[in-house]
Formats: structure tokens, C-alpha cells, sequence
């Protein structure tokens, strides 16, 4: 900026403690030099100033205690808010408040109104300044290394703008960080070198920033030494990303720089690579593996990042100008041949993996030739792996293979449907065989044989995985099969199952069904030979294989549509779980995966019977009625959760597809221990999830009158309902009221109760969902009242019946207006409107979007038929008797009587009131015509003052 456009200005400063003081005497300033006044500050209107005044929480003990620490006589002019600043900064120095919180605080504070062309915001002032003043301190002494991690951190949120960073660059911010980085450790700090990445990356995000990564390579580049080091994994992620953002950012402009990049980040790999590689004994590849461990993670994480980021440009440039320079390929395959060790040869296979995706562009734009190409890459590196007896590797190649066999489309723009699926099913079929093998082995090969010979759905889907196979990929299986048959595998299939379930979301649907019937097949072996041996765990097998078989069956069942049409063994499922369930030997842990899959199994695939539609006994319902009954009686929370979830399916599918289901419900009494759970049970997601299964059971007639006989149900609930502590019991208790309510089950009596006790819940309760239920059971309260005085879907008839005359009434504009007065009276008397006009009033949004449709709806059948409140004109006598209740319909505060047990549940400020105020039809109408404005307008707050009022005043821990 221009010199006579600088301010006069003061230089204030943080606390001593961090090298800041303070000083009032004006002074000018260069043009370099950045700073701000308390007096300008004090002086700033208050939505001018970076932290706007406003009312704020009661401080805590230690915070006012710091703050009279700070009551100088330099201090002594500056108001409450700015001490407050001025302790916000030291504690934000000293302690390490989140990052993430910190950021977002920065870069949401709204710029401020002298920001134009390009000066500096209020913001850029302070923190800039700060910054400045404080690395000029740092000068003279020794910082703490929190200090520096802050100051860093600080420095990268700001980078990420380009104004910012250009003030930072002028005070030469960033390379003075850097010299300090360097002098205060040599690599060994992993915090220190994830806050200099942080840096890195903020500094990419800017065009400026960028040409002074480029440009000033030589001056951070040392973090790549730093990283050789100490290859940490969380370093390793960080700087791998740092630099394959890098490359992606530059590689089209920057050439040179980035072969400079390359040759920085792994010259022992080129060094070694550069001459002719011979056998190798143990201990030479050992050392090898030592130097180039960390260069090769760098590269594959590198390549990594690049295959899931770059887009067609640089994808191109990648292929056409890095890779021939460097001839990388050729030198891993190099690398390949000499070495003979597990890790050191995946580590080369990846790369050389992920060096295929790159050059498959090369070949064609033929999906057809792209997938030869890229089959044949990988079944050379498979075969590499198989042939030294690599199980591992060879498991985790094909997920690699196949999480990128995905971005290769991604890359040539071809979409799903275009991929040939073939080379997908090949892979597929490849990562199955450990579980084939294992599979093979629990039964005996002789009983496993049998089994594929006798059972047709076995042997059918044998055929089928052959036939699909491709030959190339056939001879490779055989090899593969003939290591697994000679080891212990167990360890090797869990991990092969694991690997395609976290890639399941990557198969196509015909592939997900291939594994999904291999996966039933194997349960339902692990069934048979537990039943047998009668424990779960040999030389096969154990409960960790058998848990994520289980994980891989539900996720299978959740993100594909399976069904009888596309895989039989659907209709064997059930059984399975069943019989599983009903083994006694099983661990919690397995217990609760098993009851998840019946869960699934009982609300995707029914027993045969039941598909068919045919009501008839069946072995496997039969026995799910007692088995949920003993689960939910068991001693682990985790068995009941998981029991109780099966239960509410079944009572949702009981009504609607298959009536069967509340025979098992009743015969098994598991409705009378769901209502056991729901009074006296201690775990509140339990009673939570069984309140949730009442919710349907009620529904069910002779269930219903079953809980009446036995258990006094409506005046329990009503009494849970008024006593309940806890927020999300309460809401679902709401819920279950609503649904009895809306079968007609409460006398007159007992509905004038529940009004009462609704109409204070949804006035003077705090929890959001149970004030949207509460506005749910009126609008039910609303449609019946409507119904009773003769409204059919929202109009009215031109005749209807009336029971009190019992006669047929003509319902001219009149009638029909005098039983709108009724209406409405009535729900001014059981305190329908104080509930919709506290929402209409109410700050929460889901709340007030509710209340609001709901009187919208209401004031429109009002409208539709002219409606207008009167009291002058009414029949209706102005003062009526509405049970315990009485109304003044001329507006007047009326008291609504409460309990002192419900009113227990509220806050002391709630108790303070323990009588709402009526809400006449006239005053609900004017209050939806003309809401409050104290209540629905938006105040205008700065977003930033109230984030950082919070770290002050409840955040810190001071």
C-alpha cells in the first residue's frame, strides 16, 4: 500500500510471557510494516472490530484469576474484552486446542469493510502481526517446540490465502520457520515434522505459494531426509502426499523440477538401480531392504495418491515424459529379479502394479486390449509371488489390483458398465481360494468332495466359478491351490475375506453373489463340524475366521440386493443362522454378528414357507420364537441390543407381510418381555429399542389385550410417561402414547391425563425430538377432532350424522362454522395451541419447521371455509369446564394443573413456572399471522467471536 495511506498507529503486543508488551505512544510506520492500536481498536464500531463485543457466558474462577494477573498498569486502559483477547492468545500458544476448530474459526471471520483492493483485513493486522513480532523475539532465544508447532499452524491457515501469504512472505515468514525448524531438531520429532508437511500443503493452495514451493525447493527439501530417518507411518502419509500433490500440481509446467523431485525423494533406489544387479546373499538384501524401505513406501504411497487424483492431463504427461526419463519400470523389474525376501519383494510388485495403471494408456483405447494388458501385468507379479510361496502377497495384490483396476476406467472415462467384468471375476476368484482351500479342509476333502457330488447347488456353482475363469488365470489358480493345500491357512483366509469385503463396494453385483454363496457355504459347514466336535476352534478354523465370515455375509446382504433369483442358497440362510444361534459354545462377540445376519436374513429372506405364502409350522420359525426369548433374557447387554433389534423387524413384518410372525411373538410371550425390558431394564438403548417394538406390538389385537390382562399397560405408560428422566426414552414414549392414542385404547379420563401431560411437555421440555413428537401426537389429536365433528380427507360434507341428535345434519356454512369454533375451542383447552405457538416461537429449527407445517395446515381448513374467532358472536360460553381444566376463551392466563413427579424431569428454570399460559384460537391466529420478531429473526452475530468465546469461556481448561 501507499506510505500516506498508513495509519498512525500504536503497536500492541500479547503477554509477556510469549514476548509481547505494550505500548499506547503513536508512531509511523513503513511501508512493510503491519500493525494495529488498542485505541483504534476500542474505537471501531462493533461490527467493524475482528472481535465484536457481545454478552457473553459468566467466566470461571481461573479465568478471572488470569485476568487479574494481567491488571498492569499497561493494561489498566484496555477494557474486559480485550484482556480477554490477550489471555485467548497465550492459551492458544501454550495449549494445544484442536487444530481443525482453530482453522475454521480464521477462515469463517467475515472480512471486514475497509478490505478493498487488496489491503489487509483487520485480521491480516493481527495475526500477521503477531506472527512478525514474535519470530523477531525468537531471535534471541530458545522457543518451546509447542510455541513453534502453534506459530507453524497459525502460519498455514493463513498461507492459504493469497493476501495473507503475501504479507507473510514480505516479513519472510516462512523461511525464517523453516531455519528454526532446522535448528531445533534433525528429523526426530514426529510432531514438529507433520506441522512443517501442514505447512507444505497450505502453501500449495495458493498460485504464489506454489512458485515459492518451486522456486525455493532447496530450502525445505531437507524434509525428505528428515523423512529417510524416521519413516514413521502417519510421516509417511504426510509426506507422501505432500509431495504427489506436488507433482500433480507442477508436473505439466514444471518438468525439470519435478525429475529433480524424483531424484531428491529416492536416490538410493537410483543409485542401486543404475548398476547391473546380481543374486544377492541374506545379509546384502537385508541392507538393501534397510536403505530402500522408506524410499519404495514413499514411491507406492506417492503412486497411490497420483492414481486417485491426477486428472487426464496429467495422467498423459505422466506416461509420455516421467516414466521414460527415469525408466523406472525397467529398474523395479530389475530390482524384482534380484531380491528374494516377502516384504522387500511386495513392496517392488506394488509399485511395478501401480507403474501398469500409468502405461495401460499407452496400449489402446480398447477396453478390451486395455484389460489384456493389465491381466497380464498382474499375473506376472502373482505368479512371481505364488512361486516363492508368498501367500500374503499375493492376497493383497489383488486387492491393490482391483481397487485400481476401477481408476483405470476412471482415467480412460470408460463407465462401470464398459469394464470388462472378466478380469474383475478373475481377481475375485483368485482372493476366494484360500477360503475354498479352508473350506475344503474343515469338512475332510472325502466329505467335501461328496457334498459338491450329491448337493446340485454346490455343484452348480462349482461349474459356474470354473466356466467363468479365464484360462490364463486357470493354470495360475492350480498353482496357487497346490501352496495353499500343503499350509496352515487359517490366518491367510481371514485376511482373504477381509480384503474383498473392504473392496466389495468395487464388484459388480454378479461378482458380490459369487463370494456371497461361497461365504454361505462356509457357514454352514463351520455349523456342521462345530456340532460335531463340539468346540469352536481346531487346526481349520477358529472363532476370528468365523467372526469375519459373518461380517462378510452382512455386508454382502447390506449392499447388494441378493435374492432367491440370482443366488438359491438364499432360502439356506435363515436355517443356518438358526441352527448357529441355537449352538451354546459361541462367544458374545459372535453371538451378536449372528443375530445382525438373522436379522437381515428374517427381513431379506424368508423361510420358504413364508415366501411362498403358505401358513404352516416350520422347523426354523418355530425355533426363533424361543431363541429370541432366551436371548433377550441373557446376561450381556450386547446379546439383548442385538436380540431386540430381531424382534423389531419381526413385529414391523408381522403386520404388513407375514401375519405368522405374531404367533411367535405371542406364543413365546416375547411381548411380555419386551415390556419387562422397557420398566425395568438399566441399559437405555435397550428400553430405547424396546419401546420401539412396542410401538408395533400394540398394534397387534390379541397382544394388546394380553398386556392389558397382565400388566396394568395403559396406566403404567402413562405414568412412565410423566416420570421418565431420561430425553430419548421420554420421546419414544411420546411415540408409543401417539400410536395407542390413534387405535382409540384411552378412556375419556385417561386421554384428559395425557393432555395435560403433553401440553407441558411440549412446552416446557428442552429435547428437540421429543417436542417433535409431542407436535406429532397433536396433529394426530387435530385429524380426530376434525373427524368427530364430520371433516372427511380435509373437507367437509354437505350432510353428515350426528350422534348427539342422531339424526342426519345438514352442514350449511354456519354449522360448519360453529363446529370449527368447537374445534378450536377444544384444542385451546387441552393445550394443543400453547404447544404450537411455543414452537412457532421456538429458536430450534426442526421445531419450528414442524409447528409451522402443522398450523399452516390447521389455519388453512380455517381459511377454506372463511373461518374468523369471534368470542362476541359465539354460542360457545366464554368460560367452560373441560374436565380438570379450566378456559377463558377471552385470552386470559388460565392455570393447567401438573404433578410435582413430571414436573421433577424439568430444569429449575422450567420449575420456576409450573402453570402455562392458555393460548385462545384468537391469540394462536394472530401469533401465526404475526409471529414474534424476538423470536424469528436472525440475529446478525459474527460466527468468529462466538467460536472463540467459546474456547474462552468453555473450551480451556484454565
Amino acid at each position: 500500500m501507499d506510505r500516506d495511506e498508513n495509519p498512525t498507529i500504536g503497536k500492541i503486543q500479547g503477554p509477556k510471557s510469549i514476548g509481547l508488551s505494550i505500548s499506547t505512544t503513536a508512531r509511523n510506520v513503513d511501508d512493510e510494516e503491519l500493525s494495529y492500536s488498542s485505541s483504534s481498536l476500542r474505537s471501531q464500531k462493533a461490527e467493524e472490530d475482528l472481535f465484536i463485543s457481545r454478552p457473553t457466558k459468566p467466566l470461571k474462577p481461573q479465568t478471572k484469576k488470569i485476568l487479574h494477573s494481567y491488571e498492569t498498569e499497561e493494561t489498566s486502559k484496555l477494557t474486559t474484552q480485550e484482556l480477554q483477547r490477550l489471555v485467548l492468545i497465550e492459551q492458544l500458544q501454550t495449549t494445544r486446542i484442536q487444530r481443525k476448530f482453530y482453522e475454521q474459526a480464521i477462515i469463517r471471520a467475515p472480512e471486514q469493510p475497509n478490505h478493498q483492493n487488496g489491503k489487509s483485513t483487520n485480521q491480516t493486522v493481527l495475526y500477521t502481526s503477531f506472527i512478525r513480532d514474535t519470530l523477531t523475539k525468537w531471535e534471541n532465544e530458545c522457543p518451546e517446540k509447542e510455541q513453534v508447532i502453534f506459530l507453524m499452524d497459525l502460519t498455514s491457515i493463513l498461507s492459504k490465502t493469497q493476501t495473507t501469504f503475501l504479507v507473510l512472505h514480505n516479513f519472510n515468514v516462512h523461511n525464517k520457520l523453516i531455519g528454526l525448524i532446522k535448528n531445533l531438531h534433525q528429523g526426530e520429532d514426529v510432531e514438529l515434522n507433520l506441522t512443517f508437511c501442514r505447512m507444505l500443503h497450505s502453501l500449495m493452495e495458493t498460485k504464489f505459494g506454489l512458485e515459492w514451493v518451486v522456486g525455493a525447493s532447496s530450502t525445505w527439501n531437507h524434509i525428505l531426509e528428515f523423512y529417510k530417518k524416521y519413516p514413521t507411518e502417519r510421516f509417511t502419509m504426510e509426506i507422501s502426499t505432500c509431495v504427489g500433490k506436488l507433482f500433480l500440481k507442477t508436473a505439466p509446467q514444471h518438468k525439470m523440477f519435478n525429475i529433480d523431485l524424483i531424484q531428491i525423494a529416492i536416490p538410493e533406489f537410483l543409485s542401486l538401480t543404475s548398476k547391473p544387479l546380481n543374486n544377492t546373499s541374506e545379509s546384502v538384501e537385508e541392507e538393501w531392504q534397510k536403505k530402500l524401505d522408506p524410499e519404495i513406501s514413499l514411491n507406492i504411497k506417492c503412486f497411490d495418491y497420483f492414481s486417485m487424483n491426477m486428472d487426464k492431463d496429467v495422467f498423459a504427461h505422466w506416461v509420455l515424459y516421467f516414466d521414460r526419463v527415469l525408466n523406472l519400470s525397467q529398474r523395479y523389474y530389475s530390482l524384482l529379479a534380484s531380491v528374494k525376501k516377502e516384504k522387500l519383494t511386495l513392496q517392488i510388485s506394488k509399485v511395478l502394479l501401480l507403474i501398469k495403471i500409468f502405461e495401460v494408456k499407452q496400449v489402446s483405447e480398447s477396453s478390451k486390449d486395455i484389460c489384456s494388458t493389465y491381466r497380464k501385468s498382474l499375473i506376472k507379479l502373482l505368479e512371481v509371488n505364488i512361486q516363492r510361496g508368498f501367500i500374503n502377497n499375493v492376497l493383497e495384490l489383488c486387492f491393490i489390483g482391483q481397487i485400481h483396476w476401477r481408476t483405470v476406467g476412471k482415467l480412460l472415462e470408460l463407465e462401470p458398465d464398459q469394464m470388462p467384468i472378466s478380469f474383475e471375476f478373475d481377481l475375485l476368484i483368485v482372493q476366494m481360494m484360500p477360503a475354498y482351500i479352508t473350506d475344503s479342509k474343515i469338512l475332510g476333502n472325502k466329505i467335501f468332495n461328496e457334498k459338491n457330488a450329491d448337493g446340485a447347488f454346490r455343484e452348480s456353482y462349482m461349474d459356474y466359478c470354473r466356466d467363468k475363469v479365464d484360462t490364463t488365470v486357470m493354470v495360475l489358480l492350480y498353482k496357487f491351490r497346490n501352496i495353499l493345500e500343503f499350509k496352515c491357512i487359517i490366518e491367510e483366509t481371514q485376511k482373504s475375506i477381509e480384503y474383498i469385503s473392504k473392496s466389495s463396494s468395487k464388484y459388480g453385483k454378479e461378482s458380490a453373489i459369487t463370494f456371497f454363496r461361497l461365504l454361505v457355504y462356509c457357514l454352514e459347514d463351520f455349523v456342521t463340524v462345530v456340532n460335531t466336535i463340539n468346540k469352536v476352534s481346531c487346526e481349520n478354523f477358529n472363532e476370528k475366521l468365523i467372526a469375519v465370515t459373518l461380517d462378510a455375509l452382512i455386508i454382502c446382504i447390506k449392499e447388494y440386493d441378493v435374492s432367491w433369483k440370482n443366488s438359491v442358497e438364499c432360502i439356506f440362510i435363515l436355517k443356518t443362522v438358526v441352527d448357529f444361534l441355537n449352538i451354546k459354545l459361541f462367544s458374545e462377540t459372535l453371538i451378536v454378528k449372528a443375530l445382525t445376519l438373522l436379522n437381515l436374513s428374517i427381513l431379506k429372506y424368508m423361510s420358504p414357507n413364508l415366501v411362498l405364502l403358505i401358513d404352516k409350522n416350520d422347523s426354523t420359525m418355530l425355533c426363533i420364537g424361543p431363541l429370541l426369548y432366551i436371548k433377550l433374557r441373557d446376561n450381556s447387554t450386547n446379546i439383548r441390543n442385538a436380540a431386540i433389534k430381531v424382534l423389531i423387524t419381526i413385529s414391523e413384518i408381522s403386520q404388513t407381510k407375514f401375519p405368522y410372525y405374531q404367533q411367535i411373538i405371542y406364543n413365546s410371550e416375547l411381548h411380555l418381555v419386551t415390556y419387562k425390558i422397557v420398566c425395568s431394564d438399566e441399559d437405555v438403548n435397550l428400553r430405547k429399542n424396546a419401546l420401539k417394538c412396542l410401538q408395533q406390538m400394540v398394534l397387534i389385537g390379541d397382544i394388546w389385550e394380553h398386556l392389558l390382562k397382565e400388566q396394568n399397560l395403559k396406566d403404567n405408560l402413562i405414568h412412565l410417561l410423566k416420570t421418565e428422566p431420561v430425553d430419548k426414552l421420554r420421546s419414544e414414549m411420546v411415540y408409543l402414547i401417539t400410536v395407542i392414542f390413534e387405535e382409540e385404547y384411552f378412556s375419556e379420563e385417561e386421554i384428559s391425563t395425557i393432555y395435560n401431560t403433553m401440553a407441558h411437555m411440549g412446552i416446557f421440555d428442552n429435547d428437540t425430538r421429543l417436542k417433535v413428537n409431542v407436535l406429532n401426537f397433536w396433529e394426530r389429536v387435530i385429524k380426530k377432532l376434525f373427524h368427530e365433528e364430520g371433516m372427511i380427507d380435509n373437507d367437509f360434507p354437505e350432510v353428515t350424522f350426528s350422534k348427539k341428535l342422531k339424526k342426519i345434519v345438514v352442514l350449511d356454512q354456519k354449522e360448519i362454522r360453529n363446529r370449527l369454533r368447537k374445534i378450536m375451542d377444544s384444542l385451546s383447552s387441552i393445550g394443543c395451541l400453547p404447544v404450537l405457538v411455543e414452537g412457532l416461537n421456538s429458536s430450534v429449527d426442526l421445531e419450528k419447521q414442524r409447528s409451522l407445517k402443522l398450523s399452516k395446515e390447521l389455519v388453512n381448513i380455517l381459511n377454506k371455509y372463511k373461518f374468523e374467532f369471534n368470542v362476541e358472536n359465539t354460542s360457545i360460553s366464554s368460560a367452560q369446564n373441560y374436565g380438570n381444566v379450566i378456559i377463558d376463551n377471552n385470552g386470559l392466563p388460565v392455570d393447567y394443573e401438573i404433578d410435582d413427579t413430571f414436573l421433577s424431569m424439568f430444569s429449575d428454570s422450567a420449575k420456576l413456572n409450573v402453570y402455562y399460559q392458555s393460548v385462545s384460537p384468537k391469540q394462536f391466529l394472530e401469533a401465526f399471522t404475526n409471529p414474534n420478531s424476538a423470536h424469528n429473526k436472525k440475529e446478525d452475530k459474527n460466527e468468529f467471536n462466538i467460536l472463540m468465546d467459546s474456547i474462552l469461556n468453555e473450551d480451556l481448561s484454565l
